[in-house]
């Protein structure tokens, strides 16, 4: 819990907010890797969940159910809010509607505090969801949750913001567009004109000019003829030779 209570129905008048935010939630099972915290306390497991955590773990002072997330999000590849407190998960990812919850998704209970104010709390959601009293409840796991690791049901109410991480970009998008420096001597599309001329770079000098006749050839003969052109210049000709077509 952040902000330093454990106390939770603090009346507010937080909004779920349809912009979308930085953060995303990884390829891996988020809620897997908390599995092995169940149940933990921050005075009788402290030196475990203050060393998993990066920081003391107890008292009102030592937060940390924004941190629990956090790390729980980068074990699955995922990155988080990297902040202690509960409501910077306000802006992170996008937000769903409380009747579309999934597993590994944010569930935040902001207090009806602002933005990055301390006060509120976070947690996971396990997917379940289920009608009490004709409300629908959302089932949560949390650090610092009374204290401890553990699940328990919340209302989905106006305090209630349901996140998800953005789409993880697959490995390799990005990493295959080569360097602006290795694409160089690309002809301008001025340089093509209708009689299928255009002007390249030779390597030992100036431009080489490739002059085609194309008013007696059909197309697929002037794609031979300009291939073949690009060819020869690509191949360091020195000098123009007569084509067969002109």
């Amino acid at each position: 819990m952040s902000g330093g209570t454990n106390n939770f129905g603090v009346a507010g008048s937080s909004k779920q907010s349809g912009s979308a935010g930085t953060g995303s939630a990884g390829t891996g099972d988020a809620l897997s890797w908390t599995d092995k915290f169940m149940g933990m306390n921050e005075y009788t497991e402290t030196k475990v969940l203050a060393a998993t955590l990066g920081g003391d773990v107890r008292g009102k002072s030592n937060a940390w159910c924004a941190r629990f997330v956090n790390k729980a999000l980068e074990s699955a590849g995922g990155k988080g809010t990297g902040s202690a407190v509960a409501n910077s998960f306000q802006r992170w990812g996008l937000s769903v509607d409380p009747s579309k919850v999934s597993r590994n998704d944010v569930l935040l209970q902001t207090k009806g505090l602002g933005y990055n104010q301390p006060g509120g709390h976070v947690g996971l959601a396990t997917g379940e969801t289920r009608m009490n009293n004709g409300k629908l409840q959302l089932k949560m796991r949390a650090g610092n949750d009374n204290d401890s690791v553990r699940e328990h049901w919340i209302d989905a109410d106006k305090n209630l913001m349901v996140r998800r991480g953005n789409p993880a970009v697959p490995a390799g998008i990005t990493s295959q567009v080569p360097p602006s420096s290795m694409i160089q001597n690309v002809p301008q599309p001025s340089a093509i004109r209708g009689d299928a001329s255009m002007g390249l770079m030779r390597g030992g000098g100036g431009p080489v000019a490739i002059h085609i006749n194309g008013s007696s050839h059909d197309p697929e003969a002037l794609a031979t003829l300009v291939q073949r052109r690009v060819d020869e210049s690509m191949n360091w000709r020195t000098h123009d030779t007569a084509s067969e077509y002109t």
